[in-house]
């Protein structure tokens, strides 16, 4: 099973999650907070975050104070079995 790994970079002390979406479903690694850096990281794989076959969009959440922004990856993740 091949690693991937993702990293959320925002201010210290966010909350941030990390959302995959295709075709109307979304799967999502689970929140974590940033450290005194202001970074978050995940490693998991594809088959554990339920990612089928096809083009996945990205997005980055980050919340803090009630306040929630978030960014899209410009790049798509491929999944191919």
């Amino acid at each position: 099973m091949k690693k991937e790994v993702s990293v959320c970079n925002t201010t210290p002390g966010a909350i941030c999650l990390v959302k995959f979406t295709k075709s109307g479903v979304t799967k999502q690694l689970s929140a974590q907070t940033t450290d005194a850096n202001g970074v978050a990281s995940w490693q998991w794989d594809i088959e554990s975050a339920g990612l089928t076959d096809g083009s996945w969009t990205i997005t980055a959440v980050a919340s803090l104070d009630g306040q929630t922004q978030s960014a899209q990856d410009g790049q798509n993740l491929e999944v191919q079995s």
